[in-house]
């Protein structure tokens, strides 16, 4: 019984480990791509006041 158990025991904790690493993986890909999304639209904003057809804005600081 030990054994199995043992054996269960390490099995859960190789199955905990792999879904850790592919929730952390996701999330990973979810952040970039938000990114990837923002960079977008302030880089085609950018073109637009650039072209006239937006009016220009002032420069946002971050602080932090």
């Amino acid at each position: 019984i030990t054994t199995e158990y043992a054996e269960k025991l390490t099995t859960q904790k190789n199955n905990a480990i792999i879904q850790m690493e592919q929730d952390k993986n996701a999330e990973i890909e979810k952040r970039i791509d938000l990114r990837r999304q923002y960079l977008k639209q302030w880089y085609n904003n950018g073109l637009a006041q650039l072209d006239g057809k937006q009016p220009m804005k002032e420069t946002l600081h971050v602080e932090g």
